[in-house]
């Protein structure tokens, strides 16, 4: 593994079920993914791949784009484990870290797709290695993507419509684990709490006018 720590976790629950890897001496040393979403299973879910958090040196969290809830909900369970412990906090991003283990299983130049709020979608564009663009975009504007080479993240079950068509990518807390490792500067540490990303932000305001951390 790429990072310096020897005891790290990295979590994510941006979508629809919760992933969590536990990296010790380089390898994953556990791995935990449930089928519910994050307010109702991510402290069970951390403590079975993290039984002894207080030895964690770092922690990775995703910040989104993705479910606004699920990301406070690791973010809370994160910063009260980082100021009892002082292991560091790292965010990255769900879209980049997809769009790298794609790459890695060969697909050179795609555009990779995540559910928005309601009506829009964030659209990473990816060519050989290089984020190219990452922006909203509305749902109707997805019928000019071509599905041959266009991608959607599987965060959610039931996704508007127009996502439909494409082809879903979803990755394991292992694969994450991996990529990561391989491209340990889609990781960047931030402040605690860490706070819920998306490229327009839009849907993060009232939450974060009603709901701080």
């Amino acid at each position: 593994m790429a990072f310096e720590f020897k005891n790290y976790a990295i979590v994510d629950a941006c979508g629809a079920r919760v992933k969590i890897a536990r990296i010790a001496c380089g390898e994953i040393a556990a791995s935990v993914e449930t089928s519910e979403p994050a307010m109702e299973s991510f402290c069970e879910a951390f403590y079975a791949a993290c039984p002894n958090p207080l030895e964690l040196e770092a922690v990775m969290v995703c910040t989104g784009p993705g479910s606004v809830l699920g990301i406070r909900a690791s973010s809370v369970a994160m910063s009260c484990i980082a100021a009892i412990s002082g292991a560091k906090i790292f965010e990255w991003n769900s879209m980049e870290v997809a769009a790298f283990a794609m790459f890695k299983g060969g697909v050179c130049r795609f555009t990779l797709l995540a559910p928005g709020r309601k009506g829009f979608a964030n659209a990473l564009e990816f060519a050989n290695g290089n984020f190219l663009d990452l922006k909203e975009i509305s749902t109707e504007e997805t019928f000019n993507l071509d599905p041959a080479s266009t991608f959607l993240l599987d965060q959610r079950e039931n996704v508007e419509s127009p996502l439909e068509r494409f082809e879903r990518i979803a990755l394991s807390a292992n694969e994450i684990a991996e990529t990561l490792s391989a491209h340990p500067e889609l990781a960047s540490k931030c402040e605690t709490p860490p706070d819920a990303k998306s490229p327009a932000k839009k849907e993060f305001v009232k939450w974060k006018d009603q709901a701080r951390i």
